[in-house]
């Protein structure tokens, strides 16, 4: 059940990045680490 709910938050978090949102506001809301989101977010690009 964990492991969904890390995934549900990423998933959100990679949406608010593609909207535009900063790495730090996504951090906040999402309840990641801005570690992870620049993660989300390099992978992004790729």
């Amino acid at each position: 059940m964990q492991k969904g709910k890390i995934e549900g938050k990423r998933e959100v978090a990679e949406r608010m990045l593609r909207k535009g949102l900063d790495v730090s506001t996504v951090a906040e809301l999402s309840d990641l680490s801005i570690e992870e989101v620049e993660n989300i977010k390099k992978n992004l690009i790729h």
